[in-house]
């Protein structure tokens, strides 16, 4: 926990919520109906890249000779170059160092697995990264190889087959699309931001950054700079809210995909842009080609679950300051209770149940020390969300307050730097049945 600490302090702080903005959408059928009418060869012979590249390149693409790699060769300045690789080692770090601090979270020791690791590109500590059992955490590497993409598995993550009415998709996908001043804005600390706002908002599935040192201009000229795989469509929409909400105007654009497997056994897995360039849209369900062409009026009776935005929550005018909190003792924690609990307390009870749980959880998976290291931390609670400016006012909100400059320009008090805020009590509970871990990454990871 200190080194990860240390290692976020001397990266800028990630973006905060600043509530929804207009990012473009990548209409990828579209494009690639283009492409076949006027760059048939392309479509013939380099498909994936050319589906894959930025937007703002693709007219001239169209309606030239070029090819990506063409583009890549003019454009790519080697300043440029020198900054992509410092991003993805700065990314590769912050893992290690994750790992490092959290040997039990799962999925360490396969990030620099003897034959997983895509190339020598010295991320990998000598000796790997060996795991230990025991402190399972809610937001965790994703395993991929270290020298080929950073990422975090969230919730229950991906196991198990996806939903799907037909059983072909593999996973209901997001992609984002950032500035060209990502390194500054998707950096370490805005990426496990973004990881453990997943977990608050009841996201099960993972995502993944590009690194790979060996051609590190896929970071640049590519636009799927995260790849979201969420388990369910709903999956996915809570993913792109969340990303949308967490970024905004850092973002150049988003779209969505899936990954399908081929017959005869589905084994035979192609990633979307792939699938799109070999396969057939016919095998998809009428729910993927809604999902993938942005048509979110097609609700499946078969999907139960229900993405944050979508369900009207109870809104409070504004903040309440904590002063006006009661403040009560689950064993180290500091629970502030929301006045408005004086008329709801059977709700408090559940909480407060609930919150005993966690912490009894959080108990069996740690040493006693690690659990003493969380003696001060503040929980404060509430019933219902407040109406806070640049926050969503509904969904499953949990995190913990960075800095009390923050909070003030967002009409709170100054006291709630540090604290960690559940901004409604239903959703939180309804979240836990869902991320059970919900509340422990912000405990054990400090953020």
């Amino acid at each position: 926990m200190v080194l990860l600490a240390a290692f976020l302090a001397c990266v800028p702080a990630p973006p905060a919520v600043v509530g929804p903005v207009a990012v473009p959408i990548i209409d990828e059928l579209a494009y690639l109906e283009q492409i076949k009418l006027r760059r048939p060869d392309l479509f013939e012979h380099d498909c994936w890249n050319t589906l894959t590249l930025k937007p703002r390149y693709r007219e001239a693409l169209l309606a030239g000779a070029d090819d990506y790699a063409a583009i890549e060769a003019r454009e790519y300045a080697a300043a440029d170059r020198a900054t992509d690789l410092g991003w993805m080692a700065s990314h590769q770090e912050a893992l290690v160092s994750f790992c490092q601090e959290h040997p039990g979270a799962g999925g360490c020791a396969r990030i620099c697995a003897p034959g997983l690791v895509d190339g020598a590109c010295g991320a990998c500590p000598d000796g790997g990264l060996p795991e230990t059992s025991g402190t399972f955490l809610g937001v965790r590497p994703a395993g991929y190889p270290l020298c080929s993409s950073v990422g975090y598995l969230v919730g229950a993550g991906t196991g198990g087959t996806a939903y799907d009415p037909r059983g072909v998709v593999q996973s209901w996908k997001v992609f984002f699309e950032f500035q060209d001043d990502f390194a500054t804005t998707l950096t370490p600390a805005a990426y496990l931001e973004f990881s453990q706002r997943l977990a608050a908002a009841g996201y099960r599935g993972d995502s993944k950054i590009r690194s790979t040192p060996h051609d590190p201009g896929k970071a640049r000229f590519q636009y799927n700079n995260i790849v979201v795989h969420g388990h369910t469509p709903a999956d996915a929409r809570i993913a792109e809210t969340v990303g949308l909400a967490v970024f905004g105007v850092a973002l150049a654009g988003h779209g969505r995909g899936l990954d399908v497997g081929f017959a005869p056994d589905l084994r035979d897995v192609r990633d979307w842009h792939h699938f799109l360039c070999e396969g057939d849209l016919g095998v998809l369900s009428a729910e993927a080609l809604a999902f993938v062409r942005f048509d979110d009026t097609f609700v499946p009776p078969a999907v139960k679950r229900v993405v944050a935005d979508e369900s009207p929550v109870a809104v409070t005018p504004a903040w309440t300051p904590l002063a006006r909190y009661e403040s009560a003792r689950i064993g180290v924690l500091e629970i502030l209770w929301h006045p408005d609990f004086d008329s709801r307390p059977e709700l408090r009870a559940r909480v407060d149940a609930a919150l005993r749980e966690d912490l009894a959880s959080l108990a069996r998976r740690v040493t006693p020390e690690a659990v003493q290291r969380l003696a001060g931390t503040r929980i404060a609670v509430a019933p219902t969300s407040p109406a806070i400016p640049g926050l969503p006012s509904r969904g499953r909100g949990i995190g913990r307050h960075r800095s009390a400059a923050w909070v003030v320009d967002h009409g709170g008090d100054a006291a709630r730097e540090g604290v960690i805020e559940v901004y409604n009590a239903e959703d939180y509970l309804d979240a836990r049945t869902r991320s059970p871990d919900v509340l422990l990454g912000h405990l054990v990871t400090g953020r």
